[in-house]
């Protein structure tokens, strides 16, 4: 039978690579004629002709339907009724060419758990997969699986769990596969939105002082998905509305002038699709102490008890801030 030359049984080709493999018959009258199949289909060759020999070259660049793909030369001549003919299988290793990410559900809401899945094409060597959130690898709730892929390589896939909260809004999560033996890789990458009712940024101080006449603004700020948020003001558990000193524009109260009956216990409800959250604070209003009411004339006889009193307004208000002078 003719000798191929040129491969290595066994041996590991990289996708893309240039490798030319050669037949030589020997001996026979008249010479043979060589032709090369791949996979049972004629492919081309280049022919050399010595006078006791012929051989014939094939040069493949070779791509992933190389990878098993079976090579035979086959030669014959007039005197051949069967022609004589040797094989040789390619190993050709290759990268997967994509991955795919997926989510379950799609919608993502906070309180929940998902589903993550990715998906590798066929690669030979398998795909080593990994896990990155927001550029931090990830090593726990992770399972991996295979299957035979295209072109005798293998699909590779890997999911992971996440219990799903409002802080991962905005995340990006993104799968690797990584062919060890080339040293390619491809990627994907999914932003998590989460839905999740509004969520109040904490408040700096939850009691805030002003002076009479004085301007005050407050404005406790929510974060929410979807986007849209609606908000609306009590006033010691009552419904509150704008005055002529007072514009409220969604979570924020504009006071121009304070005056000392603004003073309170506020709530602000932040609304959208997902759900409701509020937030209290308290306005202390302070103005000068004056004094509003006092003891009419008192008649009392010589070494009796008088009783003297007055009332007295203002914030702060203490026993220091009232004196008696006579």
């Amino acid at each position: 039978p003719p000798l191929i030359s040129g491969y290595t049984k066994g041996h590991h080709i990289a996708a893309g690579t240039v490798q030319k493999i050669s037949c030589i018959s020997s001996g026979g009258n008249p010479l043979a004629t060589i032709t090369w199949y791949k996979n049972d289909k004629k492919i081309p060759s280049v022919t050399k002709i010595t006078d006791r020999s012929v051989s014939a070259e094939v040069t493949i660049l070779t791509n992933v339907t190389d990878n098993e793909a079976v090579y035979k030369c086959e030669a014959a001549n007039s005197a051949t009724e069967i022609p004589l003919f040797e094989t040789v299988t390619l190993s050709v290793f290759f990268p997967p060419d994509h991955v795919r990410i997926r989510k379950e559900p799609e919608d993502l809401r906070a309180g929940t758990t998902a589903t993550l899945t990715c998906d590798a094409s066929s690669s030979n060597p398998p795909a080593q997969m990994t896990w990155w959130k927001d550029g931090i690898p990830i090593s726990e709730g992770i399972t991996n699986s295979s299957k035979p892929g295209l072109h005798r390589g293998t699909f590779s896939s890997m999911q992971l769990k996440v219990n799903i909260t409002p802080e991962m809004d905005g995340l990006v999560y993104t799968c690797q596969a990584m062919n060890l033996a080339l040293q390619r890789s491809v990627h994907d990458a999914v932003t998590m939105n989460v839905l999740y009712k509004p969520v109040f940024n904490e408040l700096p101080e939850k009691e805030v002082t002003g002076v009479e006449g004085d301007s005050l603004l407050v404005a406790p700020q929510a974060t929410g998905r979807p986007h849209t948020i609606s908000y609306t003001w009590t006033k010691d558990k009552a419904p509150l509305s704008p005055g002529p000193h007072l514009t409220i524009e969604g979570p924020l109260l504009n006071f121009t002038r304070l005056n000392r009956s603004d003073s309170g216990v506020y709530s602000c409800e932040a609304v959208n699709s997902e759900g409701s959250t509020s937030v209290s604070l308290t306005i202390s209003v302070q103005y000068p102490a004056t004094v509003v009411a006092v003891s009419e004339k008192v008649v009392v006889g010589e070494s009796d008890v008088a009783q003297l009193w007055c009332r007295v307004e203002g914030n702060p208000l203490s026993g220091v801030h009232v004196t008696w002078k006579r």
